[in-house]
């Protein structure tokens, strides 16, 4: 059965030769003792691990997924932050990808589907479907952006592009943007209800209100112009609370990684410490390499916040504003009339006008005449 739905990839194309070469480069450089205060626990990269899958407990619905389609027994493994993730073959049909990753909850391994979105270039983590059947991003659940509800955590999405073994086919009715099954059981163990048990957002207190009023995605919607876009984040740039954006000259990870965006190909993430409310909070700054003028905030996350079973952090921050993608739709007004990329509208110029963009951008140009 599995063979009608997927067809055996017979050759690599470049495009996931790129990737897959730059992920393993990423790996490579990835410092797992300088991440520790990431992730908390050290990356254990074990492939003997996969030995061990067969002998797991599994949840019936993972049972039967596996049953359907052997082809998405695992063929990596990565443990950090308390969790076990036994990761498929990446999935691939025209440019979409995805993976089902087995993790271990409550003594059974339980489904979850990873994708890679076009838009934001990373590995996001689905807690279900829609009523209209499309993946659910997080933003019907709990009423939240998705840019930060599903967004895994970078040593997972890492790991994910890393996957060398693909399996290609007409997957779009079964585990593409649609997440439908022929059999309707195998929804059961991707649903909202257990990723809302798991994560949650962080109560700052109000204190982040004024820019989670403006919900990333949305923008172009509620605003008319372009030009009022800015004047709003003109108006948040002398709002930020004391210490919440990072000293740029104090980085709490000495090395960069990169990852491979979508869009904006070849990426250099840094990381940053600032502090909200007393908590220490990370920020990542992403920076194309092709255009280095083109700057965004990959994610602003708490520091001592828990791995869920889904990948994500188990506590998240509503930065509203500051959590927009580098890329839209083009169909959100005002920004149809920007400049499009791939199909999508690149709105790096409007974010430029964000106080902490300006003083990375700052910190960047000083690094470079030094």
């Amino acid at each position: 059965m599995i063979k009608s739905i997927f067809s055996q990839f017979a050759g690599l194309v470049s495009e996931w030769n790129t990737q897959n070469n730059l992920a393993k480069k990423t790996l490579e450089s990835y410092d797992v003792k300088k991440q520790t205060e990431i992730i908390k626990d050290k990356v254990v990269d074990e492939l003997n691990k996969l030995n061990d899958f067969n002998s797991f407990k599994k949840s019936k619905h993972s049972q039967y997924l596996l049953s359907v389609y052997p082809d998405l027994k695992p063929v990596d493994y990565i443990e950090f932050g308390g969790q076990k993730f036994f990761l498929s073959p990446i999935i691939k049909s025209g440019k979409y990808s995805q993976v089902v990753g087995f993790v271990e909850v409550d003594g059974k391994l339980e489904s979850r589907l990873f994708y890679k979105s076009y838009s934001d270039g990373g590995w996001r983590s689905t807690p279900g479907q829609r009523f209209d059947m499309a993946y659910s991003k997080g933003e019907d659940i709990r009423g939240y952006s998705y840019t930060v509800t599903t967004k895994v955590v970078d040593a997972l999405g890492v790991k994910i592009d890393s996957i060398e073994q693909k399996i290609e086919g007409n997957i779009l009715p079964y585990f593409g943007k649609v997440l439908k099954f022929a059999e309707t059981d195998i929804l059961h163990p991707i649903n909202s209800d257990s990723m809302i048990s798991e994560v949650k957002a962080y109560d700052d207190n109000g204190v982040l209100d004024r820019f989670s009023v403006y919900k990333p995605g949305y923008l172009g919607r509620n605003l008319e112009t372009v030009d009022d876009i800015i004047l709003v984040i003109k108006q948040l740039n002398n709002k930020y609370p004391d210490g919440f954006i990072p000293d740029f000259n104090k980085r709490l990870i000495k090395n960069s990684y990169f990852i491979n965006h979508t869009i904006a190909g070849k990426t250099k993430i840094e990381v940053f410490e600032g502090t909200l409310n007393g908590r220490k909070i990370l920020w990542e700054m992403a920076q194309r390499i092709d255009r280095p003028q083109e700057v965004w905030i990959s994610n602003i996350r708490l520091l001592d916040s828990k791995l869920s079973s889904f990948g994500v952090d188990s506590e998240f921050i509503n930065c509203g504003i500051l959590n927009n993608k580098p890329f839209e739709y083009a169909t959100q007004l005002p920004f149809s009339f920007l400049p499009r990329e791939n199909g999508y509208v690149n709105i790096t110029s409007i974010l430029a006008y964000l106080e902490p963009i300006k003083r990375y951008k700052k910190y960047l140009e000083e690094n470079r005449k030094q």
